[in-house]
């Protein structure tokens, strides 16, 4: 199916996760107690014509959301509209590969930045022994 709008496209994700009720209290967690009132604000977040918008973290959160229970057709109609072909979703275990790799990687600048910290310090005569 084509969506014509954005909007279109996160509403469809929306519905495939349950509904604007249900979305709306995953947005807002400080409506958990209030569902209606969540589905109000989710409903003008999702209205091109109303002020209030998604911030692109949310938005990137519903896609997510939507590929978490299988619903592709949302990412890939919002790749169409930015002139991408379809993409194809990374399964788990790529996924905490690459958060692996990343974790490790800022590991090991941040041991080279207090390596080099370390060296500045000696270099301008400070005791940086017992600096732990």
């Amino acid at each position: 199916m084509r969506y014509e709008t954005p909007e279109e496209v996160l509403q469809a994700c929306v519905d495939r996760l349950g509904g604007n009720k249900r979305v709306g209290v995953m947005l807002w967690p400080e409506l958990e107690e209030k569902p209606d009132v969540a589905a109000r604000k989710l409903s003008d977040h999702l209205n091109e014509n109303h002020a209030a918008k998604f911030s692109l973290s949310q938005a990137q959160f519903i896609l997510r959301r939507a590929r978490d229970v299988g619903f592709h057709e949302g990412h890939n109609e919002w790749n169409r509209q930015c002139g991408y072909s379809p993409s194809r979703p990374l399964n788990d275990a790529d996924e905490i590969t690459e958060l692996q790799q990343r974790a490790m990687a800022a590991a090991e600048a941040a041991a080279s930045a207090s390596r080099e910290l370390f060296a500045r310090m000696q270099a301008a005569g400070l005791n940086v022994e017992n600096v732990a």
